[in-house]
């Protein structure tokens, strides 16, 4: 892999990032304009940035968390790599790192992966035996607040940083939660519990020194919206909400640049930095530093087929290996080479690491 040496920030911001559950862009009217079920998180989006353009690699939650934690753009759907995961260069940087669920981490042996990548305490669904039960037998969001909330009231009393990732449940089909069953009531019930969670941080005064990292996982897992796939063709089933609030970050501010997962790594890694990192082109969500001008996502539908996406359009490309190409491509989407080029790359450096 051809990587780039990018000065760093150095700065030791507390960090929390928040992964939404089916996060999808879709669902926010500042973020789309197309659906309002979320105008609480909305208002909170106005007080940072706000991404237009945002794309989950994948469709799948565990996928996500490669994207996000190791940065591996999941094609073709491995999780090796030579780099060092996020938490754990955090930790190698002072930081005290922490993942919290409600749900079981047993699922997809989630403990195992979250241990190998780093994080020095992690906390799910035994911790909230005496909870209600829910989706997928976990207790609600705001439980899962509530803990992240008292871990904070803890690591203020030390020295260190620290960074806290947080995995919700509650707008996993098939919406169950304590407003009751249904999409209005799982929409109103995420609404509520990701604004009373904001003003909770903002009364214990992170936001003086942290910054809230708010994610989805993949977009919902359910028939596109009316008008959704007119607006943004095949990569309608890619796009999440991505917003970052707090310290050093601007108010109001839309980027209608195009991002992906992985750059949630490398902009903090760049971030926390004292010395120059080396990474790949990708495309800084703190600093809107550009160096790719698409993303991509993998269909889980169709796993020979990745769905390319530039700020302009968006377009599929059928995995061939030598014969790999753009194909059912309307519009203005770029079909240079250099886009192809870079995903034989990608899918080389992974081949090579699964074989050695």
């Amino acid at each position: 892999a051809s990587y780039n040496r990018i000065d760093s920030q150095g700065e030791r911001p507390n960090i929390i990032l928040l992964i939404l559950e089916s996060g999808s862009s879709v669902d926010s009217m500042r973020t789309s304009g197309i659906s309002d079920y979320l105008p609480g998180l909305d208002a909170i989006q106005s007080k940072g940035i706000t991404y237009t353009n945002f794309i989950a690699n994948s469709n799948t939650t565990d996928n996500a968390l490669i994207s996000m934690i190791k940065g591996i753009n999941t094609i073709p759907f491995s999780n090796k790599t030579n780099e060092i995961t996020l938490p754990e260069y955090l930790n190698q940087n002072g930081y005290k790192t922490q993942f919290i669920t409600t749900g079981p981490l047993s699922f997809l042996d989630k403990k195992s992966f979250l241990e190998s990548v780093g994080y020095r305490k992690i906390i799910g669904s035994e911790h909230f035996s005496e909870k209600k039960k829910y989706t997928f037998n976990s207790a609600a969001d705001e439980h899962l607040y509530d803990t992240d909330l008292q871990e904070i009231i803890s690591l203020e009393k030390g020295d260190a940083p620290y960074f806290l990732t947080l995995l919700t449940i509650s707008q996993h089909l098939v919406y169950y939660t304590p407003y009751g069953l249904g999409k209005e009531n799982m929409y109103r019930y995420t609404d509520d519990t990701v604004v009373q969670f904001y003003k909770a941080l903002e009364h214990a005064g992170f936001f003086e020194s942290g910054i809230l990292m708010i994610a989805g996982d993949h977009r919902k897992m359910t028939p596109l919206e009316p008008g959704e796939y007119e607006e943004y063709g095949p990569s309608s089933y890619s796009r999440i909400i991505f917003t970052v609030v707090g310290k050093g970050i601007q108010s109001n501010h839309i980027d209608n640049n195009i991002y992906q997962q992985t750059d949630i790594y490398y902009s903090l890694k760049r971030r926390v930095s004292d010395t120059f990192i080396e990474a790949p082109p990708y495309n800084d969500v703190f600093l809107h530093d550009v160096q790719r001008p698409y993303a991509t996502h993998s269909l889980f539908s169709n796993r020979s087929t990745l769905v390319v996406v530039t700020t302009e359009d968006s377009c599929k490309v059928r995995l061939n290996g030598d014969d790999t190409a753009f194909k059912d491509c309307p519009g203005s989407v770029e079909r240079s080479e250099m886009i192809l080029n870079s995903i034989a790359n990608m899918r080389a450096y992974q081949f090579h690491l699964n074989t050695h």
